[in-house]
């Protein structure tokens, strides 16, 4: 029952605004293609702006395995960090996810990374 629960997915929307340098943007790819966001899953290097998360690969990258949270429980926390550099323009600012256990009880049982 709960295997299943592990291609479950979830969507991260998220915005960044420098009013200073009349400069924003989303994790979202823009695109025009209305299907794009029902078929698409976050990759490092083909799905950057694909902001669609399976909650298998979440827990993964809080570097713990699913079944066993699945039983035991655990709230993840998630860190989205921009890295731009405004002086060589919009294609070079990026969101950059990172996945943390945040209860402590399952700290000490599992290695964080």
């Amino acid at each position: 029952m709960l295997s299943a629960a592990e291609n479950f997915t979830l969507y991260i929307r998220n915005f960044i605004r420098f009013s200073k340098f009349d400069f924003s943007k989303s994790n979202v790819l823009e695109t025009t293609d209305r299907k794009y966001l029902k078929s698409c899953y976050y990759n490092e290097t083909t799905g950057q702006y694909c902001p669609v998360f399976r909650l298998g690969d979440i827990v993964q990258r809080a570097g713990h395995n699913f079944q066993d949270m699945a039983v035991e429980g655990g709230s993840i926390g998630i860190r989205i960090e921009w890295r731009c550099d405004l002086d060589k323009g919009y294609s070079e600012c990026h969101p950059q996810y990172n996945f943390t256990l945040l209860n402590t009880e399952n700290t000490t049982k599992y290695k964080l990374k």
